[in-house]
């Protein structure tokens, strides 16, 4: 598969929440098919201590450029249709790409570091779907459908 921003071959590996995972050597984008959004949100939520994670310095960096739409828009590496831009959540301040067919989503460089952050910090502990959650779920079902 392709990188969608450079068009390096991707490099398939491991994400820790077990699936595998297709990140680019060149600009270290992640490209996550259908579904393993989900598995991150999953593992943050049952093994990672909010206190211990920490947004990446060059982060604030890597969304203002996608504010101001520097990089534009990229097509999807599997089918090629032209990815949507929308902020994770409406309120996260990620900004993804994503595939209008449903295939996935790419991830610039930290970004799905930034999200790990975010689940950790917004995600209700108490067994309760926090207002947080319902607009973070929401957001997912609007980004893949369901």
């Amino acid at each position: 598969m392709k990188c969608p921003r450079d068009h390096s071959e991707m490099r398939t590996g491991r994400h820790k929440a077990g699936f595998e995972i297709d990140t680019c050597p060149t600009c270290s984008g992640v490209w996550l098919d259908k579904g393993e959004l989900e598995a991150v949100k999953d593992r943050v939520e049952h093994d990672v201590k909010p206190g211990k994670l920490k947004v990446p310095k060059n982060f604030d960096f890597s969304f203002s450029r996608r504010m101001q739409g520097t990089q534009g828009q990229v097509g999807c590496p599997r089918c090629g249709a032209t990815m949507d831009v929308k902020e994770y959540a409406g309120w996260s301040e990620i900004l993804t790409d994503v595939c209008p067919d449903g295939c996935g989503l790419w991830l610039d460089k930290n970004e799905l570091k930034a999200l790990e952050v975010f689940f950790a910090q917004n995600l209700g502990r108490s067994g309760k779907e926090s207002a947080s959650e319902a607009a973070m779920w929401s957001s997912l079902v609007d980004l893949f459908g369901g």
